[in-house]
């Protein structure tokens, strides 16, 4: 689980411009020292948070969250699974890409 933070930490401080739009839009971020680092993945499509219009930061992020931000932060998009888990799709497309050894999708 450690891993996973420091990876997700990473990921963020990979994109270091600052951006304010859309900031209004997710109030959970308001005060977070990430915000800007939150706010640049969104720009880029690589995150959009859940369908309560929050980015829960301080929450721990699940194996199959991060395939998806790793996938799209690469530029691969192959969209939620319209049947079943909703990250099969990414899990899959990581795995044919050799980023993740297993295809289960119990992430």
């Amino acid at each position: 689980m450690k891993k996973l933070k420091v990876l997700t930490i990473l990921v963020l401080l990979f994109f270091l411009p600052v951006l304010q739009a859309q900031a209004a839009e997710y109030k959970d971020i308001e005060n977070h020292w990430g915000k800007q680092y939150m706010l640049e993945l969104v720009e880029r499509n690589i995150i959009a948070g859940y369908p309560d219009g929050t980015l829960k930061p301080d929450n721990n992020i699940t194996i199959a969250e991060f395939v998806k931000i790793l996938l799209t932060s690469q530029g691969t998009d192959p969209g939620n699974s319209a049947s079943g888990f909703w990250a099969d799709n990414y899990i899959r497309a990581a795995y044919e890409t050799g980023y993740i050894k297993t295809a289960r999708s119990t992430m």
